[in-house]
């Protein structure tokens, strides 16, 4: 016990150096963590635009939205709450009596930790048994890369079995896209719109997949299918975003403008992605301006 003991407190000891050492330099952290925060933060919030529309067009059900959507929220908050502490972190500054302060602290929690310890601590979370038990807990909860792989091919098989089951294909090509199997994804694709060959949301998601899988180049078959998207139905937002970076690329600006424009009626106005639409109309717009203005020889300033 008092081996065991003197273990704690020396680990208890790093703990404080680790938390207070800090306070003397006067900073923690790098500015890259809210970064990473803010774009861990952008993704959560495009898979939930991406899951409303798809229940919008009947993509997925009010089932499949309402588990998606909590899973959404759960992962929304712990990033809200990871890039909130570490933004707090970040930008406290350093008091004159920081110094004092992170002694004191430290005495105190020696002194309160192995007071505590030695009065209801349990030596025994130390045996192997104990860990092994709290290990196969944990396992429960999370899924190693081999695990998410295995369920994924499971999934798949399953659906093999159900060819008509739209939803889960779609669900399959998505899950295959997100871990990176581009070919199985597209291959999955192909299979439903051999039985859905004019739903705009499929068209549209696999036209974005093909142009990941061509480097961001939307030439060929993917703007083929972003046409197709667009006949059946022309309001689609995703379509009209492809449509409008494919002809601000091609330096149809004007063109790119008007595909922005009418992608921009589909969105909440007010709502943040309406204002990232609204820079790149005011950007092809400028452009469209400059490159008239040079045609007459009398070119804009940049």
């Amino acid at each position: 016990m008092i081996g065991f003991l003197v273990v704690a407190l020396v680990l208890t000891a790093l703990a404080c150096v680790w938390i207070f050492v800090p306070l003397f330099k006067g900073r923690i952290g790098k500015d890259g963590a809210p970064e990473h925060g803010q774009a861990n933060l952008q993704i959560l919030r495009d898979q939930w635009e991406e899951l409303e529309n798809d229940h919008r067009t009947g993509a997925i059900g009010d089932a499949e939205l309402a588990e998606a959507r909590a899973e959404l929220e759960r992962r929304t908050l712990e990033e809200a709450a990871l890039q909130k502490q570490v933004t707090m972190i970040q930008e406290a500054p350093l008091r004159k009596s920081a110094i004092i302060w992170a002694v004191a602290g430290s005495l105190m929690v020696l002194c309160v930790a192995g007071v505590f310890y030695a009065v209801v601590g349990t030596p025994s979370a130390f045996d192997p048994k104990v860990a092994t038990t709290e290990a196969a807990e944990k396992s429960h909860h999370d899924f190693s890369p081999a695990q998410m792989e295995e369920m994924l091919n499971a999934f798949a098989a399953k659906m093999e079995n159900e060819p008509d089951n739209i939803e889960g294909h779609m669900m399959l090509a998505r899950s295959y896209a997100q871990v990176g199997r581009y070919i199985q994804a597209g291959a999955t694709y192909e299979k439903i719109l051999e039985r859905v060959p004019d739903e705009a949301n499929i068209l549209a998601d696999y036209a974005d997949l093909l142009a990941m899988m061509q480097n961001g180049r939307l030439d060929g078959r993917p703007m083929e299918l972003v046409g197709r998207a667009l006949q059946a139905d022309p309001t689609h937002w995703k379509a009209l975003a492809l449509a409008g970076t494919y002809a601000f690329e091609n330096q149809d600006y004007a063109q790119a403008e008007a595909f922005w424009v009418r992608m921009k009626a589909t969105v909440p106005p007010g709502s943040e992605i309406a204002r990232s639409i609204d820079g790149s109309i005011a950007e092809a717009r400028a452009r469209a301006e400059r490159g008239a203005s040079a045609s007459l020889g009398n070119p804009l300033p940049e």
